[in-house]
């Protein structure tokens, strides 16, 4: 155990005498052997423990626990609520915006910028522009090949190039 939980014990349990017998001797063990849990164990007990070993113990009287049993049994028991009454108040506690100004301006942020991100819709005009841009290429390549449909002597296509007559 680290000295961190060894010094919780003694703040909670050891110094009200509260510890069970394994972790009392435990706590002691490492005492003997930790001089930094040890000097906190004595400041511990001089600040909490001191002050009050002088005074005397009072005992409250019969009346005053007869007062206290009737305020209970007189206090209201909470109502038992439903699932779905709780599953609301969990729901509000979810969505609970201290400052809805700064979550207002959050969305609308956030919806700003899916628009800017998000791709145009695609309208009649632009399809027209695309259609008149593929024939324009249609066009252009079919005078390309136009020029290039010569034929030699075996009657087939060629290019009219010094290698594909010395080859063919």
């Amino acid at each position: 155990m680290s000295c961190e939980k060894f010094q919780e014990m003694i703040l909670t349990d050891y110094l009200d005498r509260e510890l069970s017998a394994q972790r009392r001797a435990s706590l002691e063990a490492h005492l003997t052997q930790c001089p930094g849990c040890r000097e906190f164990a004595e400041q511990a007990r001089k600040g909490a423990v001191e002050p009050f070993e002088q005074l005397e113990r009072l005992k409250p009287s019969p009346q005053l626990w007869a007062n206290i049993k009737e305020a209970i049994e007189e206090d209201p028991q909470p109502a038992v609520r439903g699932a779905l009454v709780d599953f609301w108040e969990r729901l509000k506690l979810l969505f609970y915006f201290p400052r809805p100004a700064l979550a207002l301006a959050t969305v609308v942020l956030m919806i700003v910028m899916l628009l800017a991100v998000l791709p145009k819709p695609i309208g009649r005009n632009h399809i027209a522009q695309v259609e008149s841009v593929a024939e324009e290429e249609v066009e252009y390549l079919a005078s390309l090949m136009e020029g290039t449909e010569s034929m030699d002597s075996d009657g087939n296509g060629g290019y009219g190039t010094a290698i594909e007559e010395y080859f063919l």
